[in-house]
Parts: structure tokens; sequence; C-alpha cells
């Protein structure tokens, strides 16, 4: 509570700061069975959230052993009641968990590793979304995300960072994008909007943020670069030249003493590599 009390207090100094609570393992451990963890979710922690207006989102671990499958069922069930939109957490997804997930209407399957043929299938006929980490999975030395095979199905990926005490070091979102690329074979333009359209669905900001188009918010970021494939070619650069926040300028690299350049390469090469990826494309999807 003290954690989200202070997420709440950053929220719109100057970034929009979406807070989720987890129900996972370290508070489960407090008690003796699965059912009786679920229980003290549904009966303490969901109203708790909602009485002090901290957060309209509750991720869940999924692995049995915490709250069983009709604990999770019930954990649903309590926050869909309450308005809360609920994720599962898991590496590894069973088609019972997503099925369940689908069936209660979650919002997506976070930190997802790894997923049967079954699972991609019916990950790929609903309106889950799959938020991977790529950072993460590096970091742990694999394995990586079937992210191919995920959108090849017809199903929709976000990327994250996955930052945080029990994540990966990377805070740079193009960093992200450049594993993805090169790991779990994403194009650059499949990248960018995992990165962007789909990462506000899963948050449910898609009709204020996502994209640049009338009625969103001014949300930009501006990258030196002369094609946007080069964002993930540039492993670990930082090639934001300009963040804007609803109209309104918080960054500029110029004004702080920073000049983003691209690294010295010869432009044919750049090109060619670059035309590797992929060419512009299309794919969007987003709930």
């Amino acid at each position: 509570m003290k954690a989200l009390r202070a997420v709440r207090a950053l929220n719109g100094a100057p970034l929009d700061i979406q807070p989720v609570a987890l129900a996972g393992p370290s508070g489960a451990d407090l008690f003796p069975s699965p059912e009786q963890a679920a229980a003290a979710v549904v009966d303490t922690l969901i109203p708790e959230l909602i009485r002090r207006k901290l957060t309209r989102h509750l991720a869940v671990d999924t692995d049995p052993a915490v709250f069983g499958l009709e604990g999770l069922r019930r954990i649903l069930a309590a926050a869909r009641e309450m308005k809360l939109r609920p994720k599962f957490q898991t590496n590894l997804a069973d088609i019972d968990t997503v099925s369940l997930a689908i069936e209660m209407g979650a919002a997506s399957v976070d930190h997802l590793t790894s997923a049967s043929d079954e699972v991609i299938a019916a990950l790929a006929t609903s309106d889950l979304i799959a938020t991977l980490l790529p950072a993460v999975s590096l970091q742990r030395g694999g394995p990586f995300a079937p992210a191919r095979d995920l959108i090849d199905a017809g199903g929709a990926v976000a990327l994250a960072s996955g930052f945080g005490a029990a994540g990966g070091p990377a805070i740079n979102i193009a960093t992200v994008m450049s594993i993805a690329c090169s790991q779990m074979r994403l194009s650059p333009a499949e990248a960018l909007i995992a990165t962007t359209v789909n990462a506000a669905a899963v948050l449910g900001r898609s009709s204020t943020v996502g994209i640049l188009e009338p009625g969103k918010q001014a949300d930009l970021a501006i990258f030196d670069v002369a094609d946007y494939r080069e964002i993930p070619y540039y492993l670990g650069a930082n090639l934001c030249a300009l963040t804007v926040k609803k109209g309104r300028v918080i960054h500029s690299a110029h004004s702080a003493g920073v000049t983003p350049k691209r690294p010295p390469q010869r432009a044919g090469i750049v090109t060619a590599r670059m035309q590797q990826m992929g060419d512009p494309g299309s794919w969007r999807r987003s709930s």
C-alpha cells in the first residue's frame, strides 16, 4: 500500500504512471493454503485497493501453488465486479489458465516466456494481449517468448522493459525493441506497434495514447534518426532528442547538454542492414 501511494503521488509529475497491484507468492506465503490466500485477496486486498483508490489494475500470479485454479477464478470475478482490470502474470502459461483468463475477461498475460501451440492458438483467437519482456529474458539467459509464432497466428503482443528489483536492468525501451527484433524475430514495425498501440491497450489507455491521431494526447518521443528502423538498429543507443507530454516539452537532449548522435557508420551498410530488418509494416492489433 505504501508503494502504491508513492506511485500515485508521482503520477502526472510529469509522466502518466499506471500502478498495478500484484497478488503473488510474497503475500500468499503468509497463508496455510491457496484457498485461504485467495480469500484474503478477495475479502481484504481488493476492497482496500478500491477504498483507497490506489489502482485500476490487479495482476495475479498464476502459479497453481499460489492460489489454485478456483482461487484464480474467485479473484478474477471479484476484480471484475469491483471494476479492476485483471492481468495474469506467468512465465509458462498452461491452457487451463489461459482459458480462464479469456473467460473472465483479463486484459493481458504478462511476463510470458514460453507457450505451447495450444496456448498460442487460444491467445490468437482472443482479445488477450501477451506482454513480453525481451531484456529480462536476455539477462536471465533465455528462454525468449515465442513472439513470432504468436503474431503469425494472429495474436497481439506488447513489449515492456520489465525494469525492477526482480527484473532486468534495461531502462531504454529502444534497447528492448532491439532485443525483440534480434532474438524474437519481430520486424521493426511490429516492435514499434508492440511498444505503443498494444502497450496502451494493455493499460486500458487506447482512447487517449498509443498512436498519433486527432483526439489523442500529444505524447511524442522524437528520435534523431532518418528512418524509424534505426531506432532498434542501434543497440543501446539513446537517440531520443525530444520528449513531449500532452503537447508540452518535458525533455530536450540539446538543452540538457546532450546531443544524440548516431554512431558513425557507412550509410550504405546501415541502409542494407535495415532493409534486411523488413520494410515498414502496417501490422496493428489492439483490444
